[in-house]
C-alpha cells in the first residue's frame, strides 16, 4: 500500500511538473508572438526569436510549432498578410508599396504573391470590396 501511495504521489508530481513546464513554455512563446507583432516590419530571424524564448533555435522551432500549430515562418507570414489586409481596409491613402514596407515584405511583388495565395484575390480586388 505504501508503494502504491508513493507511485501515485510520484505520478501526480510528474503531471504537475509537466503542467508547469507547459505554462512556462507558453509564457516564453507568448513573449515571442508579442515581439513578432510589435516588430512585424523588421526582419525576424529564428535566432533572435529563439533567444527571446530562451531556447536553442532547434528547440524553439519545435516548441513554437507544437504550441501554435504553425511554424515560426508560417506564423510570421500569416501575421504580415493579415496586417496588410487591415491596413488596406482602414488606410485607403496608403499605397500597396508602403503597406508592403510597413508589414515587413521586402517588395510589393512578394506581398502581392502572398496576399493572392492567402485571400485568393489581388490587392486591388480586395480594396474594391471594402
Amino acid at each position: 500500500i505504501v508503494l502504491r501511495h508513493l507511485l501515485s504521489f510520484t505520478l501526480q508530481k510528474d503531471m504537475e511538473t509537466k503542467e508547469l513546464n507547459k505554462q512556462e513554455y507558453l509564457l516564453r512563446i507568448n513573449k515571442v508572438t508579442d515581439y513578432i507583432h510589435n516588430n512585424i516590419d523588421q526582419p525576424l530571424p529564428l535566432q533572435k526569436m529563439a533567444g527571446i524564448a530562451c531556447f536553442s533555435p532547434f528547440h524553439f522551432h519545435r516548441v513554437f510549432t507544437i504550441l501554435t500549430g504553425e511554424t515560426p515562418t508560417d506564423y510570421i507570414k500569416r501575421t504580415r498578410i493579415e496586417k496588410a489586409a487591415q491596413l488596406l481596409k482602414r488606410n485607403k491613402e496608403l499605397s500597396a508599396t508602403e503597406i508592403a514596407r510597413l508589414c515587413g515584405f521586402s517588395s510589393l511583388s512578394l506581398l502581392s504573391r502572398n496576399f493572392r495565395q492567402y485571400f485568393n484575390m489581388t490587392i486591388r480586388e480586395f480594396r474594391s470590396h471594402q
